[in-house]
């Protein structure tokens, strides 16, 4: 009967560390299984000189920042680098995890029914990061913010999808803050309740990027030390690196809707217009489709 009730409970045991495994890879907000990959360029139509106004190193730190966040399970520094909506998703995941599935990094002592979340990045290739922009969809946010938390189904919402419009863009120029007519599709989204002339308008980027390199996430087991979910990277030859994919929501211009008395250059001219710099309100919106591309209307 001893034996019987062994062999039960070495079932029962593997059942749950099966399940757990399971839980690990559907709440932790990366691809563990992540591999090289190459995307085609879709539309990279933008209401900016993307030359000069998207440093790929900035994104790049985004992503690393991110993965090191993850790791070290630093809500504070998740919060400020995602999308409110994705960052309260991630907090909840999170807490759970370290609650039930995985050994805090601080810990002393490794608990048998949980795992070890391990980071690697090798020092000779730890800059080694290709960050690809494949895909810009531009949104004018009409009365409401990038925040999706905000938008309910108690709001009434409006969506117009990829209009070809002429933006009156204001960019820098030399020290002048100056027009560019440019044509560009845009996705308004438009909160029916809240416009009038004095509506503030959100004018947002939505870049969809690629990023690959050797920073590798991957799960042990504390007592084996083998790798359960993910795997280490032994040679670090192009093969091994991993890709994931990132969407980066970047603010580019904040306006009033006006009327005839406050038309744009009113606006310019009264500094009611804001232009964001280069690094200046972008927030990761979705990673590796986490959360199935965080849509402003996913209801």
């Amino acid at each position: 009967m001893s034996k019987l009730k062994n062999v039960a409970q070495a079932a029962s045991v593997g059942l749950h560390q099966n399940d757990s495994l399971k839980e690990i890879s559907r709440l932790l907000p990366w691809n563990l299984k992540s591999y090289l990959m190459k995307k085609d360029v879709q539309d990279l139509e933008a209401p900016v000189n993307l030359e000069k106004y998207l440093p790929l190193q900035f994104y790049n730190s985004l992503y690393k920042d991110y993965a090191e966040a993850l790791y070290e399970n630093d809500f504070q520094t998740l919060r400020r680098l995602l999308e409110p909506k994705f960052a309260q998703q991630v907090g909840n995941n999170l807490e759970t995890l370290f609650k039930d599935h995985l050994n805090d990094q601080d810990s002393s002592r490794n608990e048998q029914h949980k795992y070890n979340l391990r980071i690697q990045n090798n020092r000779k290739n730890k800059d080694h990061t290709d960050v690809f922009l494949y895909h810009i969809e531009n949104y004018m946010l009409i009365g409401c913010d990038i925040d999706r938390r905000e938008i309910t189904k108690d709001k009434k919402f409006q969506i117009i999808e990829d209009e070809k419009i002429t933006l009156d863009v204001p960019q820098n120029i030399q020290g002048q803050m100056m027009l560019i007519k440019q044509e560009i599709p845009v996705k308004q989204v438009i909160e029916v309740d809240k416009v009038s002339k004095n509506t503030k308008s959100i004018l947002m980027m939505r870049m969809h990027l690629l990023v690959s390199s050797y920073l590798n996430l991957y799960v042990e087991d504390p007592n084996s030390l083998n790798q359960v979910i993910g795997n280490k990277i032994t040679q670090f030859s192009e093969e091994n690196m991993k890709s994931h994919t990132m969407i980066v929501d970047k603010k580019v211009a904040e306006l009033y809707l006006g009327d005839a008395l406050l038309d744009q250059q009113t606006q310019i001219d009264e500094r009611l217009i804001k232009s964001f710099g280069k690094q200046e309100e972008a927030y990761i919106s979705d990673f590796d489709g986490f959360m199935k591309g965080n849509h402003f209307l996913s209801f």
